[in-house]
């Protein structure tokens, strides 16, 4: 399984600074702890479900959705992968 938060990292040239995480074991893993700690991220630990961070999330994935779709339709490209 690749490290999406580090490719992330490496794509956008952000530094993360917290990374809020339920405890999911799929996503509190050693990798991402290693991770985190080597790279002076803090690990948040929330509740499992939060309705309103879910909303929060969710709109957010929603935009980029729209926005990548539309990039791809004027570059005409598939819209879907």
């Amino acid at each position: 399984m690749r490290l999406h938060l580090k490719q992330f990292v490496t794509l956008t040239g952000r530094k993360i600074r917290y990374l809020r995480i339920d405890g999911a074991k799929k996503i509190q893993s050693d990798r991402i702890t290693e991770y985190c700690a080597g790279n002076d991220v803090v690990l948040q630990l929330v509740v499992a479900y939060n309705h309103t961070m879910q909303a929060r999330v969710e709109g957010a994935i929603g935009c980029v959705k729209k926005h990548s779709r539309t990039s791809l339709f004027h570059a005409n490209n598939p819209t879907r992968f």
